[in-house]
């Protein structure tokens, strides 16, 4: 590689090849039950990931997960926005109402599970710290449901 040649793989080519992992492939083929999301920044769309995740975690597990591996700092608050509606994770407003999801009573908690909630071409949001806020756009590229 040349200096200074910065080579870009676009979102979709690395799906393509994120699809050829084993572990993805058991979910493509359902022998595994999950999701996979791509995650991308609302101001900074060159950042942007793929992850596979089982749909036994929780909206907690995910939250966690996110914060590892990229929002976390400083120990600030978050929350998904699904539907419309707000579920944080931190146990401030920790559960919303929502008729998207199939009934009139839909109560979604920060400790339900993936699959109960999310299912293929949903997109949601995700805000970490509400000072100066990294927010994300998480969408359901393929799996479970």
């Amino acid at each position: 590689m040349r200096e200074g040649y910065y080579h870009y793989l676009s979102p979709e080519s690395a799906l393509r090849h994120f699809r050829s992992c084993d572990k993805v492939k058991e979910v493509l083929s359902g022998e595994l039950d999950g999701f996979i999301l791509h995650i991308k920044d609302n101001y900074f769309p060159q950042y942007w990931l793929y992850i596979a995740v089982p749909s036994s975690l929780t909206l907690e597990d995910l939250d966690k997960f996110l914060r590892d591996i990229w929002v976390e700092c400083c120990g600030h608050l978050s929350e998904f926005e699904i539907g419309g509606e707000s579920v944080s994770p931190d146990g401030e407003a920790d559960e919303i109402t929502d008729n998207s999801f199939g009934d009139d009573e839909g109560v979604i908690t920060a400790k339900d599970k993936l699959s109960d909630i999310l299912h293929k071409g949903l997109e949601f949001g995700y805000t970490y710290d509400f000072g100066i806020s990294t927010e994300l756009t998480l969408r359901v590229v393929d799996g479970a449901k």
